[in-house]
């Protein structure tokens, strides 16, 4: 019986709406869009983050090739193309969600792929008729060098026009045309924009793009975002101009995609690269899905999503076939822009104080919104040119949210990240050397002098000791007015003994016999320089403590114990 009541609590638990444990904007897209993430999500259980990138990715192909995007600071028109990056652990769904987001493409490029082959027969045929008169014209001209005199009618250089003028209109083979690039190599992408200048690079485990071609070759997909004029020389030694449209989808394990950034995001970010980029990490649902057997809401938005995909593929199919591409032009609206203005200022605030780390990125955060503001409006169908205040205020809302998933993948790089570094390495370092003098204070002179030669600077090391004393783990004292400062240990209440209304530590092989004082902050602390009770001229007792509460400025919390 148990058995039974736990099924039907499982089947209506798949058929609520799932909590959005990863805060993902799903609000903020067109319903169309919505519903999708929404339903997948429930009946998937795959995290929202896969399912809103793999969105988005096939909104931008959908539109980038049918409407540009003029903006009030720039004549040239923007591209609507998007660049996104998920980080997703293996197994939470990325090939799935990308097969069934991204349908409607590989069927159309099945159907170019048939256009293609009747192009190619047809071409054959041509071509073998073409040969067939060609010979027939040379051997007339062979006749006429021949026999100059024996000729009527036309002239040899009329017959050597002829000949001439065929060879020009020699029938061209088709080329193959492709939209979307999955496992690719630089070439192969370069030779088929150059076919069809409008595609995707959409790769649902991306690790041959962060191993191998492209982490110094950037120039093509700088240039598939901005939409500027790439040089390229062809496999025959002719030259061509390219204006490359990218759409750019890549999906990775967070190990993979963040070992590129370590190693290799001093370049990309140089060149502008990941500055382009819409990140995120999805949060794992793996260990928290229940089985679910009822796909129909999340298929029903589906079709209604792939419907409009095909509708939008075919009002461009004539513009892929012949790689001429006649867009239309939107603006923003006076409110519109008066949204992105306002969204422009508070990156530009955000530029000067905690997310310094990822400005190439914020720099590019204002044209990123209007592009999905501009991408919102294409997948709606509206008919005018301006995009509307709305679009404009939800994409700068999604745009936020991905700027945050930004600043924490790319935190490494920070300042912060740096001095949370400098201090548990000053920390672990301070703590050996009171472990060796059986936590005995140490002049805090003596230390800058033994300190790793990055530290020695005593600026540096100060505001270091700060932040030591603020979170309780050392604290500062003086036996004098103006003396010298001593950095002491705080003891564990584990070796304290009280005798009267005086504390002495425990003395082991570890911790030196001494006097110790409770300070108002908690913690017990050596009450003098040296081992021992006495009071000497060389042992007197500290008469003025620095902790926590003394400690004033722009503090963080590190986590000591994390590595």
């Amino acid at each position: 019986m148990n058995d039974i009541y736990e099924t039907i609590n499982k089947i209506a638990n798949a058929n609520k709406k799932r909590e959005n444990q990863s805060g993902y904007p799903v609000d903020k897209f067109p319903p169309v869009m919505s519903e999708l993430i929404d339903t997948l999500h429930d009946d998937s259980q795959i995290p929202m983050e896969i399912i809103g990138n793999a969105v988005l990715a096939a909104a931008s192909m959908a539109c980038q090739s049918l409407v540009d995007l003029e903006l009030s600071h720039n004549t040239t028109p923007e591209l609507c193309s998007l660049y996104l990056l998920t980080l997703a652990e293996s197994g939470e769904g990325k090939t799935t969600i990308n097969k069934q987001v991204m349908a409607p493409f590989y069927e159309f490029m099945d159907e170019l792929y048939a256009d293609y082959e009747h192009r190619l027969s047809k071409y054959k045929g041509e071509v073998e008729l073409w040969r067939i008169k060609k010979k027939v014209l040379e051997r007339e001209v062979s006749s006429a060098y021949k026999h100059p005199d024996e000729e009527e009618g036309e002239s040899v250089e009329e017959k050597e026009k002829k000949v001439r003028l065929h060879i020009d209109n020699e029938p061209q083979k088709p080329k193959r045309l492709t939209l979307i690039y999955e496992d690719t190599t630089l070439k192969a992408l370069t030779d088929g924009m150059d076919v069809c200048s409008h595609g995707g690079l959409i790769s649902d485990e991306a690790i041959i793009f962060f191993k191998g071609y492209t982490n110094d070759k950037f120039g093509i997909l700088n240039k598939g975002w901005e939409g500027g004029v790439y040089a390229h020389k062809r496999a025959d030694g002719t030259d061509t101009l390219i204006k490359p449209c990218l759409t750019v989808s890549l999906m990775t394990q967070p190990r993979v995609a963040k070992d590129y950034f370590r190693k290799g995001e001093g370049i990309a970010k140089d060149v502008g690269f990941l500055a382009r980029f819409l990140f995120s990490e999805a949060k794992s649902t793996i260990g928290n899905r229940t089985d679910n057997t009822d796909f129909s809401r999340s298929r029903k938005c589906l079709n209604i999503f792939h419907d409009r995909i095909r509708a939008l593929l075919s009002q461009q199919k004539e513009y892929i076939t012949s790689n001429k591409f006649s867009k239309k032009t939107l603006t923003l609206s006076a409110k519109a822009l008066a949204v992105k203005k306002q969204f422009g200022n508070e990156i530009n605030d955000k530029i000067g104080l905690e997310s310094s780390h990822i400005k190439e990125i914020l720099s590019k955060s204002g044209t990123n919104a209007a592009r999905i503001a501009a991408i919102f409006h294409c997948f709606n169908d509206n008919s005018n040119n301006e995009i509307s205040p709305e679009h404009m205020t939800d994409a700068c809302d999604i745009m936020r949210w991905y700027n945050e998933q930004a600043k924490k993948l790319f935190y490494f790089t920070s300042e912060d990240y740096q001095f949370e570094m400098d201090v548990k390495e000053i920390y672990f370092w301070l703590e050996k050397r009171f472990m060796h003098n059986k936590f005995i204070p140490i002049e805090f002179n003596t230390l800058r002098q033994y300190a790793p030669n990055k530290f020695r600077s005593t600026g540096r090391l100060k505001v270091i000791f700060d932040q030591l004393v603020a979170q309780n783990l050392v604290v500062y004292a003086q036996t004098r007015p103006g003396g010298c400062v001593y950095i002491l240990p705080v003891l564990s209440r584990n070796i304290i003994s009280q005798s009267g209304n005086f504390y002495y530590t425990n003395p082991s092989d570890s911790v030196a016999a001494q006097q110790a004082v409770l300070l108002s902050s908690g913690v017990f602390v050596p009450a003098q320089p040296q081992p021992g009770t006495e009071n000497t001229l060389l042992n007197k007792p500290f008469f003025q403590f620095k902790t926590s509460r003394d400690i004033h400025g722009r503090l963080r919390n590190v986590n000591i114990n994390s590595r």
